[in-house]
């Protein structure tokens, strides 16, 4: 994880700090299976779907599965607003 600086759209030119991972590039696919490669950002979300049905999303940049949790934030303005999902291989 590596210092990112946003602009805070709140605060004009003062902008704000947070961990982010150092991925570069993304390699998706859409519903029809087609691959595509895009430049990760600091705007690019993911949403996780729990097994419970309960959806949690957060910026794609600050996600990090560390042992059997997924951790990322889910609010920039919040800072430091860091949402926790347990993580199970079956």
């Amino acid at each position: 994880m590596q210092d990112v600086k946003v602009n805070n759209p709140l605060l004009g030119n003062s902008g704000i700090v947070y961990k982010g991972n150092s991925i570069k590039t993304l390699m998706v696919a859409d519903k029809k299976g087609n691959i595509k490669y895009i430049d990760n950002s600091p705007s690019i979300e993911m949403r996780v779907t729990q097994k419970n049905g309960k959806k949690r999303i957060m910026y794609f940049d600050t996600v990090e599965l560390r042992n059997d949790t997924l951790y990322g934030e889910g609010s920039r303005l919040l800072g430091g607003f860091v949402r926790k999902i347990p993580f199970e291989v079956s």
